[in-house]
């Protein structure tokens, strides 16, 4: 075999491999087969065959809203609940819950030294 009629065989091998069906979804590891390895078309192909395609990765954002979720994190919709000056209302009392209680957890938190606002905790994404 001449340089020539090489090269065309190696070509080939390429193409073969790159252009088959089980390349499909494996194109890196065709890719990798086909250029970095003397393993025979067929024996590239076979390979391909028997391996799992590649699956694309997907961010928080996009399983969420795939779910049927907003796409938001914790942390983010926190910081969206922030009002101007850092803090998260939790809202006013709820009905059932003694006056003492709401007293008892700001003496806590102030004992702490965690500064309270009205119906508010300092948020840390803030």
């Amino acid at each position: 075999m001449d340089e020539v009629e090489i090269r065309a065989s190696e070509r080939t091998r390429i193409k073969e491999i790159t252009s088959s069906s089980h390349a499909a979804g494996r194109e890196a590891q065709a890719n990798y087969l086909a250029l970095e390895t003397s393993m025979s078309a067929a024996e590239a192909v076979g390979l391909l065959a028997a391996s799992p395609k590649a699956t694309p990765t997907q961010s928080y954002a996009q399983r969420s809203a795939a779910a049927g979720g907003d796409g938001q994190t914790y942390s983010e919709r926190k910081a969206e609940a922030a009002g101007p000056e850092g803090f998260v209302d939790f809202g006013s009392t709820p009905s059932g819950v003694k006056a003492s209680h709401k007293t008892g957890w700001s003496k806590a938190m102030a004992a702490e030294g965690v500064r309270l606002g009205p119906n508010a905790v300092k948020s840390s994404a803030a």
